[in-house]
């Protein structure tokens, strides 16, 4: 890890102001969460019945009472038990052994005051696997060297776009389809045409119902474990109150880049805990409408489209989550600004995001979209993404402490029409554009999803106290209107900028101004500095370059 380490350099005067901001910035701010997320911890909710599942038991079947010895042999005969002793009022533990469990499976109820809980928990945590691929064997040769055929029945083709998406963005077939191929664990490149077929791709084409794979020299098909994602959105959980998922493992599900592994609606008191999304070809999950969700330790890392979306929450905790290296297949045709992000979060009323890490993504890291309010994030990290770190957009009252948000390959901060922001303790360095930047300087009308009110949003009432900013562009581009100028408390912040003399900008386009007259001319920052980095004495982490690093190859 390469780290920034230089020496502070002040003179008597201005040592107590910088004292103070070295102070609040080593301080992060710690929330009390005892009122967000579900109301009960894991450990503390009881159950009647406890089902043992283990396909890989000598003695598993369908048939069994589902004991640990003898233990049932799929998720969907569980599941089955499950919602039948919750129609008798009793909740249900469903331990789920080491394996892999190629299946598709759901529970689908109305909504109660009064419901039993359910449990889905892994025995080992990462090592239940419920996965969307099937082994395919029996490959035949062709008369090209390395390439191997099977028979494809299915004809999914290319995904349609939403009507409100046609004529405004143009999203390629390559991001459009779904087919995923991998062996021995390795993801081979789709192509879409026989004729680019090289050592690690693989070609589908409906109108031959064939496959094709292309391996390196050496490598036998039936010496490799060969697995076709065939299954769309492994697991449905719709109407469920007091649903706990813990441990389990969602991978090579064939969902489009719209859809997801995991798909939880319309619930309350939802505890999801160290559950890992891998290689889906779209999102890890989507949770929508629901009410009092705890979501902790999970991980989404190399899915096609963003790693998690959530839509329509209210009271939501967040700790410990981290979404990496997510969209690897809208990146293949440049879909990277449009609908998808590490993180992506829309109408979320009340919620704390804490110690969230997005990085590596293909995309944004982290995005607020629309009707977000009363959200806190602390000692987030977003970095190393393919255009911006953090962006929050036509929300309000947004609280961010203590984040880091550094070289990102485009800007490190962006928002727009979001009033009501406080930025504090945090450090926003290295990004490749503009370390913030404030859009937008028209009004926009937001629903409030939860009362029907209809507001008007503009960029206004910031508070920016305690940050480190740093970077070879600009540090702030700001909406030159005097609403924003006007309601902007800044101060006791470093501002860092090494080479270009001009730190900040007034309107995008905007001539570049100097420290000194930003002070006067948006009268602001007057406790702050502005230093070169060479005198600042601080570990700035240097350790997020994007890209990153690619999948492993296949080889013999």
């Amino acid at each position: 890890m390469k780290k920034v380490l230089v020496h502070l350099k002040v003179n008597a005067v201005n040592y107590v102001k910088l004292y103070s901001i070295l102070i609040v910035l080593g301080l992060p701010n710690v929330l009390q969460a005892s009122s967000y997320g579900a109301p009960l911890p894991l450990g503390l909710i009881e159950v009647a019945r406890t089902i043992h599942v283990n396909n890989k038991h000598l003695a598993a079947s369908d048939s069994n009472p589902g004991t640990a010895n003898l233990p049932l042999k799929t998720l969907g005969k569980a599941t089955t038990i499950a919602i039948e002793n919750r129609a008798l009022g009793l909740g249900t533990k469903i331990l789920v052994a080491p394996g892999v469990y190629r299946e598709k499976f759901q529970i689908i109820v109305n909504q109660q005051d009064s419901d039993p809980p359910i449990i889905f928990e892994a025995t080992e945590i990462g090592k239940a696997i419920i996965s969307g691929a099937d082994i395919f064997r029996n490959w035949k040769s062709t008369k090209a060297p390395n390439i191997f055929v099977h028979s494809w029945p299915y004809k999914w083709g290319v995904k349609s776009l939403p009507e409100s998406w046609k004529g405004r963005v143009n999203v390629s077939h390559i991001v459009r389809r779904k087919e995923m191929v991998f062996v021995n664990g390795i993801p081979l490149k789709q192509v879409l045409s026989s004729t680019e077929l090289v050592a690690g791709t693989f070609f589908a084409t409906e109108s031959t119902s064939q496959i094709f794979i292309a391996l390196p020299e050496g490598v036998a098909p039936s010496e490799s474990l060969i697995e076709v994602a065939i299954r769309s959105r492994p697991v449905l959980i719709k109407g469920k109150t007091n649903l706990v998922l813990k441990g389990l493992t969602f991978q090579h599900a064939a969902s489009d880049f719209l859809g997801s592994a995991l798909v939880i609606t319309d619930g309350n008191n939802v505890t999801l805990e160290d559950l890992l999304f891998s290689w889906n070809n779209g999102m890890g999950y989507f949770l929508h409408n629901i009410q009092n969700l705890t979501s902790k330790r999970n991980e989404a890392r190399n899915n096609g489209a963003s790693g998690y979306q959530l839509a329509k929450i209210k009271n939501l905790l967040s700790e410990d989550d981290k979404t990496l290296r997510n969209n690897w297949r809208g990146v293949k045709g440049d879909f990277v600004h449009w609908g998808v992000a590490g993180m992506k979060a829309v109408q979320i009323h009340d919620a704390i995001f804490r110690r969230h890490i997005a990085r590596g993504n293909h995309t944004t890291g982290f995005w607020l979209d629309y009707d977000n309010r009363n959200i806190r994030m602390e000692d987030g990290r977003w970095c190393g993404n393919r255009t911006y770190g953090l962006f929050v957009e036509a929300s309000e009252r947004i609280t961010i402490t203590n984040a880091k948000i550094y070289q990102n390959n485009q800007w490190g901060f962006r928002t727009v029409q979001t009033p009501d922001l406080t930025l504090t303790g945090s450090r926003i360095y290295a990004n490749r554009g503009y370390q913030i930047i404030v859009q937008a300087p028209f009004t926009r009308m937001v629903n409030n999803w939860e009362t029907g009110e209809r507001t008007e949003h503009k960029t206004e009432r910031w508070r920016l106290t305690n940050n480190i900013i740093s970077g070879d562009h600009a540090l702030l581009i700001t909406d030159p209107h005097s609403f924003f100028l006007n309601g902007l408390f800044s101060d006791g912040n470093i501002w860092m900028k090494p080479s270009i003399p001009g730190a900040f900008r007034l309107g995008e386009g905007g001539k570049s101004i100097r420290f000194p007259e930003w002070q006067s001319t948006a009268n602001q920052d007057q406790n702050s500095f502005f230093i070169h980095p060479d005198s600042l004495a601080t570990n700035l982490a240097m350790d997020c370059i994007y890209p990153p690093a690619p999948p492993p190859t296949l080889t013999k």
